[in-house]
């Protein structure tokens, strides 16, 4: 399998606030969803930072080991605490969130805070059509392009099965041995939340479709520019058109609360 795609302006991606450095955090803590909102509901800004003990006795997290809910604290902090303007976007309007909706903020969060996964989703999967097939050893073997060659094989393995069951989790892939890709179904409200996201990080959102970020969102650019239509025509941004570079300014929408 060829993963190669045209090359794009990803020095824009050189933030403080979104990760380049490999962390292995899936090889801890997943895609999650449920657990994922269960976090953004119960932390607290205002107080100080919560502890593992309070979270079990609280049982945030059901019958979890200390272990389990120890990595989780730690891997939520970095992927979504991080960004604690949009965190807090996301707090005051969890309720305004339906599942779509919310899949689309666990792939902005996971694209941002772990390169591996941006990959994964922009230059691997991204380049393949709807139900196309793969297995996890093509996966492997893609990965060691992009891991340092001191990495080993079941290190490889192991975070390449990481990668699928985050993606099966949030119904971008299904099966067993033989993975089949399946399309990311629009959310506007999804799409408005990325959009903010990056820009409460100094992210230049008019450069997007000049990165790879989007590709883990929309199947060809186009795409990406029609979303951006879409938005608009839902009166969630305003748009201007330069020939093919886009103005957007992100709207205050009715019913939302912000920071």
């Amino acid at each position: 399998m060829n993963s190669q795609i045209e090359k794009v302006n990803d020095s824009l991606l050189a933030l403080p606030k979104i990760a380049n450095k490999i962390n292995f955090h899936l090889l801890k803590v997943s895609s999650f969803p449920e657990e994922s909102k269960t976090y953004v509901e119960r932390y607290l800004l205002e107080k100080d930072p919560i502890d593992v003990d309070t979270v079990i006795r609280e049982r945030w997290y059901s019958n979890k080991t200390d272990k389990r809910v120890k990595n989780l604290l730690l891997v939520f902090k970095h992927r979504f605490l991080n960004y604690d303007i949009a965190f807090r976007f996301l707090q005051l309007n969890l309720g305004s969130f339906n599942r779509v909706d919310w899949v689309w903020v666990i792939l902005a969060h996971l694209s941002l805070s772990d390169p591996l996964f941006r990959w994964y989703m922009n230059q691997f999967l991204y380049p393949l059509p709807e139900k196309s097939t793969f297995t996890r050893d093509q996966l492997s073997r893609e990965l060691s392009t992009v891991m340092s060659e001191e990495t080993r094989a079941f290190t490889r393995n192991t975070y390449s099965a990481k990668l699928i069951t985050a993606t099966k989790s949030l119904k971008l892939v299904h099966g067993q041995k033989i993975f089949v890709k399946e399309n990311l179904l629009y959310s506007s409200l999804g799409f408005y939340y990325f959009l903010f996201l990056l820009k409460s990080i100094s992210f230049d959102i008019d450069q997007l479709h000049q990165t790879s970020l989007y590709r883990g969102f929309f199947k060809s650019k186009q795409d990406l520019f029609d979303g951006f239509e879409k938005l608009k025509s839902e009166n969630y941004i305003s748009l201007m058109w330069y020939g093919e570079q886009p103005s957007i300014q992100l709207k205050q929408m009715s019913g939302l609360v912000y920071p």
